[in-house]
């Protein structure tokens, strides 16, 4: 899956589910956003729904050093939904450090 890009094509959009159904597409979206070296954002504002698979991709691809050596970090803020399955799951201030 290839994650769809903001206007100025600078952000990748994360869709508004990132649970085991689609882990693998978001997985593969995921590495094509470290490895593009014009992507310096992911927005989460759309997401409403995560689950542990979810947050652990999103994790994982946080922590994994994008291309180039640039930085890239969270936009926007995760749905109520979203938030408070992040919370529960112990995540939360894991990625607190991804907001840039």
């Amino acid at each position: 899956m290839t994650l769809p890009r903001s206007a100025d094509k600078s952000t990748a959009v994360l869709p508004t589910e990132c649970v085991i159904e689609n882990a693998q597409s978001l997985k593969a979206g995921l590495l094509e956003v470290l490895d593009d070296e014009t992507i310096t954002g992911v927005d989460v504002s759309r997401v409403e729904r995560i689950d542990l698979s979810g947050i652990q991709i999103l994790a994982a691809a946080m922590t994994t050093e994008p291309k180039g050596g640039r930085i890239v970090g969270f936009r926007g803020s995760f749905g109520k939904s979203a938030s408070e399955s992040i919370a529960l799951s112990g995540y939360e201030s894991r990625f607190a450090d991804f907001w840039r």
